[in-house]
């Protein structure tokens, strides 16, 4: 009857009940569920950009590697290029000083000439900037001592030539090292020495006098371009060029 049917009503309100907190529970679980999912998610994502930072880094620091490694074969390189290049400066010295002595014992250089009274007074043979420094020199780039006899005056091709004082042709020709050179003997021992020559307009035993062009400059033989090498030596030994110019400008 009436007893029955309020027994059922209060039974399914508690079943709807029941059924409501499970409903509202299992949204609060899957809220949860999902807001976990989200942060597993990010964390992984956030774990992938951390490994391709740090591939990106070991990338990084093997191409340093590799970049520490070939600047250290190109200093080694660059020593060792040094080093060859001063021998072969103390070489083609060695033989330019034969060469000197071989001449002088050949051919008188008249002994009438008087450069020693013009130290001081004297001009270069071309007009330009010096490559380098007379003498012994500590060259960075090649981690070693260079010594330089003479000095190289940067000039353009074909720039004429002009001797420094009168004197005797005692040498023309080629030589490692300096090219195409000419020597010219000015007495009291002291020589005149033009290199890297491009042409050669004088002849062995020729008379000259101070400013007659000689040549005409160029690179040949030289490993730093277009540019005259002028050397002077007394006694056989190289004397710095610069202490007998007028006005001397290093």
């Amino acid at each position: 009857g009436v007893t029955d049917l309020l027994q059922r009503v209060k039974f399914m309100g508690l079943v709807t009940e029941y059924d409501s907190r499970l409903f509202d529970e299992y949204e609060n679980r899957l809220s949860r569920l999902v807001q976990e999912k989200s942060t597993l998610l990010q964390k992984r994502s956030d774990l992938i950009i951390s490994k391709n930072k740090a591939e990106n880094k070991k990338v990084e620091y093997k191409q340093e590697k590799e970049g520490q490694k070939r600047f250290l074969r190109k200093l080694k390189r660059e020593k060792s290029l040094g080093i060859q290049i001063q021998k072969e400066l103390i070489k083609a010295s060695e033989e330019l000083d034969h060469i000197i002595s071989k001449q002088v014992k050949r051919h008188s250089e008249g002994g009438r000439f008087n450069i020693i009274d013009h130290k001081g007074r004297l001009s270069l043979p071309v007009k330009g900037p010096a490559l380098n420094h007379f003498g012994k020199k500590w060259d960075k780039n090649y981690d070693s001592y260079i010594v330089f006899n003479g000095v190289n005056i940067k000039v353009p091709q074909n720039t004429s030539v002009r001797t420094i004082y009168s004197g005797k042709v005692l040498y023309t020709g080629f030589l490692d090292g300096y090219g195409d050179l000419i020597i010219i003997g000015h007495g009291s021992n002291i020589h005149s020495v033009y290199g890297h020559l491009n042409k050669i307009i004088c002849r062995v035993n020729q008379k000259v006098r101070k400013g007659q062009i000689i040549g005409k400059s160029g690179g040949s033989g030289s490993i730093l371009g277009d540019s005259l090498y002028f050397e002077l030596r007394k006694d056989g030994k190289a004397i710095d060029p610069y202490s007998w110019v007028r006005m001397a400008k290093k």
